[in-house]
């Protein structure tokens, strides 16, 4: 699960693939995560596991839905490398003496 802008304007969609096939599930107009409940509430109950971004919304909704949220390679990857830059900053002095 992943939101994508509608060319370059602050509106933003909403884009569901399958994991293993990358095939596309279902596309929203929107990031409106009631939307998103009333699109799970038709699924059928069973366990599953979400791979989603960062977006506050979809993590909550998520949640409330007992989907387990698992964060994908380009996430993982994209927080370590934030955390990365934090440690350097504390921990590297401003500038280095020659």
């Amino acid at each position: 699960m992943d939101d994508f802008p509608f060319k370059k304007g602050p509106r933003y969609g909403t884009i569901i693939c399958n994991a293993q096939t990358h095939r596309l599930i279902e596309l929203f107009r929107s990031r409106n995560p009631d939307e998103l409940i009333a699109w799970m509430d038709r699924l059928i109950e069973k366990s599953v596991r979400a791979s989603s971004d960062r977006f506050p919304g979809y993590q909550a909704t998520l949640q409330k839905k007992g989907v387990i949220v698992v964060s994908d390679r380009f996430h993982i990857i994209h927080n370590l490398w934030e955390l990365l830059v934090i440690v350097c900053r504390h921990a590297l002095p401003g500038s280095l003496p020659i």
